[in-house]
C-alpha cells in the first residue's frame, strides 16, 4: 500500500500519512484503530519494534513479496497462500 492509498482510506492528505510514518507528527488512538484495521494488524502492532514477523536475513524480500501481494485479487492471494503451505510444509 501507497501512503496515498492509506491517507484516502484515513481520509487524509498523503503528507499528513507521510509525517505520521517519520515521527513528525502523531496520530489519535481512534486513527491507530482505523489504521491498524487498514493494515490488517492489532494496533499494538504498530508499536513493536522486535516483531519476529520480521527477524530475518531476507527482510528486503519480505517486504518486495509483501508489497506486491497488496495488488492481488483475493482468488491470487488464496493461490499464493496455497503455494506457501505446499512449499512450508
Amino acid at each position: 500500500m501507497t501512503q496515498e492509498d492509506i491517507a484516502e482510506l484515513l481520509k487524509f492528505h498523503s503528507n499528513t500519512v507521510g509525517h505520521f510514518e517519520r515521527g513528525e507528527h502523531f496520530c489519535k488512538p481512534k486513527t491507530l484503530e482505523k489504521l491498524a484495521k487498514i493494515l490488517g494488524i492489532k494496533p499494538s502492532d504498530l508499536f513493536e519494534t522486535n516483531s519476529k514477523r520480521f527477524e530475518t536475513n531476507n527482510s528486503d524480500t519480505v517486504y518486495k513479496i509483501g508489497k506486491m501481494l497488496g495488488s492481488l485479487s483475493s482468488a491470487e492471494l488464496d493461490k499464493v497462500y496455497n503455494f506457501v503451505l505446499s512449499i512450508k510444509n
